[in-house]
């Protein structure tokens, strides 16, 4: 799994777009009101956004791996990485799923849908082999507390607020040294 991955990985920019290809072959519907699936579809993808665009915005992470290899200079355990250790993916999983269901798809949800999910399993195991060679016990401790996809929602509140005010903090030093 852990090769499949890497290969998934260092691919994936030109390989997934190809299974969106399937969102261009005639299906049949899901639902026959398509409004209903592109609305559910368009909250599915919107609440994937918002998780990524929040991830990202509380916590600093490379992205994207080294030369196109996963990679990682620090273990990343702060921000939403304390209540998921894989909410980018999420993210992404529920992005993709959204279009799925706005597609209305029955070809793209029961073919691409599942082939996102297998990849990014494989790509997740990859990156945690990746982890765990560089970071040993620390990354197992880490493993041992945070889930790998489902997030726990307990003490989400404090991290939102702590962050909150500790850009606050940034935001009044920047301000006093001008």
């Amino acid at each position: 799994m852990v090769k499949l991955g890497n290969f998934l990985f260092h691919y994936r920019n030109g390989l997934f777009p190809l299974v969106y290809l399937l969102l261009f072959f005639k299906s049949s519907p899901v639902v026959e009101d398509y409004r209903l699936a592109a609305a559910a579809g368009f909250a599915v993808a919107l609440l994937g956004q918002l998780l990524r665009a929040v991830t990202i915005g509380l916590e600093y992470i490379i992205r994207g791996g080294r030369k196109r290899q996963v990679y990682a200079e620090k273990l990343v355990q702060g921000g939403i990485f304390a209540h998921c250790r894989n909410p980018l993916y999420v993210g992404n999983f529920l992005i993709l799923l959204g279009v799925g269901i706005a597609s209305n798809s029955v070809l793209f949800l029961s073919l691409g849908v599942p082939f996102f999910f297998f990849a990014y399993w494989a790509i997740i195991a990859a990156e945690e082999n990746y982890l765990r060679n560089k970071f040993g016990q620390e990354f197992d401790e880490y493993c041992n507390r945070v889930n790998r996809l489902l997030p726990n929602f307990s003490g989400l509140g404090q991290t939102l607020l702590f962050r909150r005010a500790a850009f606050r903090r940034r935001r009044e030093r920047e301000r006093a040294r001008r």
